[in-house]
């Protein structure tokens, strides 16, 4: 649930903006942190395009770049995006 995952409090500001808006932008950089992340990660670099995963959209950016923390990522991707969306681990 919602309050659960984060931990408790649940935050009192969001931004949301939709997939239209995401792939009109000139460059796009998605962040994610930690090990239960990694398995959406894998699959908006490597899954089909699907409005289950809205993610996964990134792969058609011509510049979406992905930045994980250890453990983002668990294995090395088998093949690049369609688009350019390259992981990156942080330091």
């Amino acid at each position: 649930d919602t309050v659960d995952h984060y931990g408790g409090k649940i935050p009192n500001l969001a931004i949301t903006m939709g997939v239209g808006t995401i792939m009109e932008a000139r460059r796009c950089l998605m962040l994610a942190a930690g090990p239960d992340k990694a398995e959406i990660v894998q699959k908006m670099v490597e899954g089909p395009i699907t409005s289950e995963v809205p993610a996964t959209a990134l792969q058609m950016h011509p510049r979406a770049s992905a930045i994980g923390s250890n453990g983002t990522w668990p294995v090395a991707p088998r093949r690049r995006a369609r688009g350019s969306i390259a992981p990156k681990a942080s330091t």
